[in-house]
């Protein structure tokens, strides 16, 4: 599905993002596979992944005016095994705000939260993508370094970035 070409039309979509991030359908069994998936304490992820990335798709200051269409260049975004949520929120919506069209490498290590996250985007924010969860690190920078990009967003630990 393309992505959507107005301002208005990507501000729409993500609140209800935010909406349905919020809501008991998505938020229970994601912080249920998150704690599996990580080991954080229940209510820690709570605030972590829902609360907090729920506020953010909420706040007014998202209806600023960007100028409309579609940006050149796709976004790509290494999400880290932590503080998905908040990562989704900044770089993800961010990017998709501004028209870019997205693609996101989730961590391998949430076996069970990531499927429900490509789920709940894939449903609220048509044009962002998501790389296979084989898909390795280095290799999503690889093809994400060349021309048509826009911009590469990387969160996580510096022990693993100086090689790439």
């Amino acid at each position: 599905m393309p992505l959507p070409a107005t301002f208005d039309e990507r501000l729409a979509r993500v609140r209800d993002l935010g909406v349905a991030w919020a809501s008991p359908a998505f938020a229970a069994p994601w912080v249920a596979a998150y704690v599996d998936d990580t080991a954080f304490c229940a209510r820690d992820a709570w605030q972590r992944e829902v609360s907090t990335p729920a506020a953010l798709l909420a706040l007014p200051e998202l209806a600023e005016r960007v100028a409309d269409g579609v940006r050149s260049g796709i976004v790509h975004v290494v999400v880290p095994r932590n503080s998905v949520g908040l990562t989704v929120c900044k770089a993800v919506v961010g990017a998709y705000l501004a028209g870019h069209p997205v693609h996101v490498r989730l961590p391998s290590g949430l076996p069970r939260s990531a499927p429900l996250l490509v789920a709940l985007l894939g449903r609220h924010l048509p044009g962002v993508t998501f790389a296979p969860t084989t898909t390795r690190g280095a290799a999503f920078l690889d093809d994400a370094l060349q021309p048509g990009t826009a911009a590469v967003v990387v969160y996580g630990d510096d022990a693993w970035i100086a090689p790439y």
